[in-house]
Formats: C-alpha cells, sequence, structure tokens
C-alpha cells in the first residue's frame, strides 16, 4: 500500500506540512528547487533603517566607557564596507 502523500507528490503545493515532513523522512524532495530559491531571492526589499545598537542603552554604556579596542580576529570583519544594492523606484 502506498502512503498518503504518494498521489499528491506531482502537486507539491497541495501537500499539508505533515505530509510533505512523511515524504522528506522517506527521503522523496517535496521543497523548492535550488534554481527556484535562487530566482526567488532576486527580488526582495531592502529597508534602510538606522541601525538599532545606535540607540541603545547598552551601545551608550560602550561608546561612554571609552574602552573602543576591537579584537584582532574582529577587525577585517568590523573595517569591512557593505554597499546597500541599488534601490528601484517604482
Amino acid at each position: 500500500k502506498l502512503p498518503d502523500y504518494w498521489g499528491a507528490l506531482d502537486k507539491g503545493d497541495e501537500l499539508t506540512a505533515d505530509e510533505k515532513r512523511a515524504a522528506a523522512m522517506a527521503g522523496l524532495s517535496t521543497g523548492p528547487t535550488f534554481d527556484q530559491l535562487m530566482e526567488e531571492a532576486k527580488f526582495h526589499y531592502v529597508v534602510k533603517r538606522d541601525p538599532l545598537r545606535e540607540n541603545s542603552e547598552a551601545w551608550s554604556r560602550v561608546q561612554s566607557s571609552g574602552s573602543k579596542a576591537i579584537p584582532d580576529e574582529m577587525k577585517s570583519w568590523v573595517d569591512a564596507k557593505v554597499e546597500a544594492p541599488a534601490t528601484v523606484s517604482s
């Protein structure tokens, strides 16, 4: 006898979460393909906002303590320049 999810495997959108879990445990792929994930990753929103730490009480204490030493292991990460992607106007 075939499992309950067997008939719906060709229609992945119709599987319930429990059926997808059961199929995955049986070794059957029910999720999106890598290509689908990459295609979806091309479309996302960039929300420009002030970093949360700038207005936090903890950051204020760090700033007022005068100790701004950055561990050597983290200097390249802290000094890295990151540019926001180009914005798309509607």
